[in-house]
C-alpha cells in the first residue's frame, strides 16, 4: 500500500483528481438510471432522469436507494451501497478541498475497504467497476422488478413525495405539480 503521504499528494493532483470525479459521475448517473428504473417504470423515466433525480444530492439518492423495499440480504445491494458510499466519501474529499492533508488520509485509510482502493490495481478503477456491476445486478433482481412486494406507481405516490419532503422548499412545490400532471 502507499504511504499516506503519496496518497495525499495523490489526491490533490488533477490527473487523480479527474480520473476520482469521472467514476464518481459515472456511478452518479448510472445511480439515477437504477431509481428512475425502480420508481418509475417506462412512462414516466424521463420524468426522473430529468426532474426528480437531479434535484437531489447524491448521498440522498444512496439513502433512497438503501430505503427501497429490497431485501437486505442481497449481495448486490450491500456491494452496491457501500461501493457508492465508498466514491461519495472521496469525490467529497477531493472535489471540496484543493490540496487534501495527510491527516484526512489517515483517518480515511482507517476504512479497510478504502485502504483497498489504494493498494495497487485494479484500485479504484476496479472498486468502480464491481459497484457499477452491483448496480447492474440489483436491477436484475427478482425482488427488484415488477413482482416485488409493492408496486412500483404505489412506491412513487407515497415514498418518494414523503422522501422530497427533506429537499429544498422551492423544488418541492414543482416536483409535487410534476407528480400529478404525470400520472
Amino acid at each position: 500500500m502507499l504511504p499516506e503521504r503519496t496518497i495525499a499528494t495523490l489526491l490533490s493532483q488533477p490527473i487523480f483528481v479527474g480520473l476520482m470525479l469521472r467514476g464518481a459521475i459515472h456511478l452518479e448517473h448510472q445511480l439515477d438510471q437504477t431509481l428512475a428504473l425502480y420508481f418509475l417504470r417506462s412512462s414516466r423515466i424521463d420524468l426522473g432522469l430529468d426532474v426528480l433525480l437531479p434535484a437531489l444530492m447524491v448521498s440522498r439518492k444512496i439513502d433512497l436507494l438503501a430505503r427501497l423495499p429490497i431485501p437486505k440480504r442481497l449481495k448486490s445491494r450491500k456491494a452496491a451501497l457501500a461501493g457508492l458510499r465508498r466514491f461519495n466519501e472521496l469525490r467529497n474529499l477531493i472535489a471540496h478541498n484543493y490540496i487534501v492533508r495527510t491527516e484526512r488520509v489517515r483517518v480515511l485509510m482507517k476504512d479497510p475497504a478504502k485502504r483497498a482502493m489504494f493498494a495497487g490495481l485494479p484500485g479504484i478503477e476496479g472498486d468502480e467497476k464491481a459497484t457499477s456491476r452491483a448496480l447492474w445486478r440489483l436491477c436484475r433482481t427478482a425482488a427488484f422488478g415488477l413482482d416485488s412486494k409493492r408496486r412500483a406507481d404505489e412506491v412513487l405516490s407515497r415514498d418518494l413525495i414523503l422522501f422530497m419532503t427533506h429537499t429544498d422548499s422551492a423544488v418541492k412545490p414543482a416536483i409535487e405539480q410534476l407528480l400529478r400532471r404525470h400520472s
